[in-house]
């Protein structure tokens, strides 16, 4: 496999050294655009800097075989040899000091690889020139354009080819046959339109490339805002071989497209900085996305443990409760049996009894919705929204709240104003909300005495009828200063067994429904909790 792997790499580096060459200095086989170099960092990258020798014996075959040059032999096997010793050290470099990331998928990675490149290929360039001046095949006055040349050359295809090789290994192409996806028709378009560009700059004899080569910074900067990262390599490697296919076609020379590789390099730069800011930015918005889910289901299961913590302190008073109706139940049978125990029951006595049994039924039916409204509090069920009447949910919560005990110690009163609309919401969800800013408020008023001992409920239509106002207010004495700045965060509580998640909770629920729960008013006469509801909340956030 590795065997295999390697041959690859050796086939890949030689014939795109050997396709890439450009050449009015080919004595020295230095050339501005020399994208072997990038398919040499991204397999040592990929597989280690220790494949240092493969790139040696890969550049030793094209310098001696493929496109043999006269000179020094000494000189071109140094030369081999700086070149694959120096990055193989920038590999590893990247990967050891550096901690780059292969897929290149954040900002940090693509502004390592860039940076450490461009240094290794500034001392290549000027070492490997040095080199080739003392054995008199580079000319002293040509020592920096030279330089300037393979530097170039070198940067721009590592630019341009790196970060698509590596990048290439985390996309997922469609299956052969498939119908072409919108991705797929995105990118023909694109195709099309850098094809279009770069022959106006580069192939339209009658324009100056110099004045006009900026047109090309507008179809890959779109690319990358469109695409990110992915889309600027693959934009900037196609605009580089058109490039150099024209330039090669139109007879420029190395001095020439040397210039425009200048030029190319502003481009590519800017074009990967947008494409990798524009990936950060979508992988970071992505990671909220998959927090605030996170969030939501954790707030789902707090609020499941909330009402399983409810069930605990109903549990003792519920069978208080539950004994009444039951007890009630079997008396009203009993009696209706000793009326009916005679053959010819008198019309009167028939009567009784048949009242006796509708009470038994209506007992019964009590016993039924306490049971009921219990079983629906602690379930864990899927989410549904349907249309709620908070009158309604409020007397359903209040009699669940009494059930945990003092059920006729504290007078609360249920207003529900005339035309208050009714709301679509999760009526679960809402009943919790209820049932535990009526506990806080029975716990407010128990230090009062017992005939002032009042809870007010009131639910009134918001102006406009865009939604509904419920509001729950007790006569105690107020929530304490200290506690009110943060009186709806996580862990604030009064009570001396208290978790202070309820308030935290009902406020993600009521948010959750596109309202809001407020402290209206605090002091020595009473606290004011209210909570809004839109009409219609057809996009419940769960």
């Amino acid at each position: 496999m590795k065997l295999g792997a390697d041959l690859a790499f050796f086939a890949a580096y030689v014939a795109v050294d050997w396709a890439s060459s450009i050449s009015d200095a080919g004595t020295i086989g230095i050339t501005p655009w020399n994208p072997s170099v990038g398919v040499a960092l991204s397999w040592l990258i990929l597989h280690g800097p220790s494949r240092g020798l493969h790139l040696f014996l890969a550049i030793v075959t094209t310098d001696f075989i493929v496109r043999p040059l006269p000179g020094v032999p000494l000189a071109r096997l140094l030369s081999a040899g700086l070149i694959a010793g120096g990055y193989a050290a920038a590999a590893a470099a990247l990967l050891r000091r550096g901690a780059l990331d292969p897929r290149i998928e954040h900002l940090r990675d693509l502004v390592l690889l860039l940076g450490v490149s461009a240094a290794a290929a500034a001392l290549l360039a000027l070492a490997n020139v040095g080199q080739l001046m003392v054995a008199k095949l580079v000319m002293p006055e040509d020592f920096l354009a030279i330089s300037l040349r393979q530097w170039v050359g070198d940067v721009i295809g590592i630019a341009v080819v790196t970060p698509t090789v590596l990048r290439a290994r985390t996309w997922r192409l469609p299956a052969w046959g498939s119908p072409p996806t919108r991705l797929a028709i995105e990118g023909t378009a694109a195709a099309i339109a850098i094809a279009a560009f770069v022959w106006i700059v580069f192939g339209w004899e009658g324009s100056d490339e110099y004045k006009v080569f900026y047109l090309l910074f507008l179809p890959v900067v779109a690319i990358a805002v469109r695409r990110g990262l992915d889309g600027a390599c693959l934009s900037l490697l196609l605009t580089q071989v058109g490039m150099i296919v024209l330039v090669q076609s139109r007879g420029f020379g190395s001095a020439e497209v040397t210039d425009f590789q200048l030029l190319m390099l502003s481009l590519t730069v800017t074009g990967l900085l947008t494409g990798a800011v524009v990936s950060d930015r979508a992988r970071a918005e992505r990671a909220t996305r998959e927090f605030e889910q996170l969030l939501r289901e954790r707030q789902s299961e707090l609020e499941h443990l909330s009402r399983i913590s409810a069930l605990g302190e109903m549990a003792s008073m519920l069978a208080h409760e539950l004994n009444q109706p039951m007890t009630a139940t079997r008396a009203y049978v009993r009696t209706a049996q000793r009326m009916l125990d005679s053959t010819e029951p008198p019309p009167e006595e028939r009567r009784k009894a048949l009242d006796a049994i509708a009470n038994a039924v209506a007992q019964v039916d009590l016993a039924g919705a306490i049971v009921r409204n219990l079983r629906d509090m602690v379930r864990r069920r899927a989410v549904t929204r349907e249309p709620v009447d908070l009158g309604e949910l409020a007397h359903q919560a209040l009699a669940l709240v009494r059930s945990q005990g003092n059920p006729d110690q504290v007078n609360v009163a249920i207003t529900q104003q005339h035309g208050a609309p009714i709301v679509v919401a999760e009526r679960i969800r809402i009943m919790q909300v209820l049932m535990n800013l009526l506990r806080n408020a029975f716990e407010a008023v128990q230090p009062d005495p017992l005939g002032r001992r009042r809870i007010e409920v009131r639910i009134t239509p918001i102006d406009g009828g865009t939604g509904v106002e419920l509001s729950v207010r007790d006569f105690g004495p107020g929530v304490p200063p200290e506690v009110q700045p943060n009186l709806f965060a996580s862990f604030t509580t009064t009570k001396s067994d208290g978790l202070g998640l309820g308030l935290s909770i009902c406020r993600g629920i009521i948010q959750a429904h596109g309202g809001r729960l407020w402290l209206e008013s605090t002091g020595p006469e009473g606290s004011d909790f209210r909570f809004t509801l839109p009409v219609g909340s057809d996009s419940i956030d769960t």
